[in-house]
């Protein structure tokens, strides 16, 4: 199930947070075979999340690392097996020279090492979320999220860089079990990705990222597998459209 937006003439600059661990990404998206809907900031569609059907323009941005890996795994449990042709697909896809930011699971960080490095991705940062309760309790209790920021190629420094510590709003997971909420997603957003861009989130869930997106003035595209949580995004940005023609946003965070 994918939510998903762009522009006319295709750019895509912006970010990915996905429930495990996936990417943000910044940078033009080549088109194959998803349908765009002649609005310049929304397309909803569902479909089986192939990047390479993602949008119009040329690639996105994302990562790039050379020479040999610092991370070689062998073995990967069947849940995760995903990670290695998807971060493939999102190497691709991404524009050279651009960034990528992606939340991962830190009990599978080799995982997800691997699975950049062997795309091409290039780490080049680390972002902390840190929060004012405890998510799960174990040997530790777990209070903060992260994410890596990753390169493909040399980025230019952006503007405005942003801290690589920032704060974590509780949103209740209401509409996704993982929901990422907006305060976090648009810092990253504003930093990397350019007025006027397009923000690519292939694992969409209920539209955090989109809605960011759009709320500073980037257009989207955004990919769902899970069709009930693609309705929930579809509501969710419908509802947002409509708030904006009546020039009312609040409370839809």
């Amino acid at each position: 199930m994918p939510a998903s937006s762009a522009s006319r003439r295709g750019s895509a600059d912006g970010a990915c947070a996905p429930p495990r661990g996936g990417p943000w990404f910044s940078g033009r998206v080549r088109r194959r075979r998803l349908r765009l809907s002649p609005a310049p900031h929304q397309v909803l569609s569902r479909h089986k999340p192939r990047l390479s059907e993602s949008a119009p323009g040329g690639k996105p941005s994302g990562c790039g690392l050379g020479g040999r890996y610092l991370f070689h795994v062998t073995w990967c449990p069947a849940s995760l097996r995903w990670l290695r042709p998807a971060f493939a697909e999102v190497f691709r896809l991404l524009k050279p020279d651009h960034l990528c930011v992606s939340f991962y699971g830190w009990s599978q960080t080799a995982l997800f090492l691997d699975a950049w490095q062997r795309a091409g991705f290039r780490v080049v940062g680390h972002i902390a979320f840190p929060k004012r309760y405890t998510s799960t309790v174990r040997l530790m209790r777990f209070q903060h999220e992260n994410a890596y920021l990753l390169a493909k190629g040399r980025p230019e420094a952006p503007a405005w860089p942003i801290g690589d510590v920032i704060d974590w709003v509780y949103t209740g997971n209401k509409l996704h079990p993982t929901q990422k909420p907006l305060a976090v997603l648009t810092p990253p957003i504003a930093s990397f990705c350019e007025p006027g861009g397009v923000v690519l989130d292939p694992f969409a869930g209920s539209g955090s990222t989109l809605v960011a997106a759009r709320s500073i003035g980037r257009c989207f595209v955004g990919v769902e597998v899970e069709g009930a949580v693609h309705a929930v995004a579809a509501r969710r940005l419908n509802a947002y459209a409509r708030a904006i023609r009546r020039g009312d946003c609040v409370g839809l965070a």
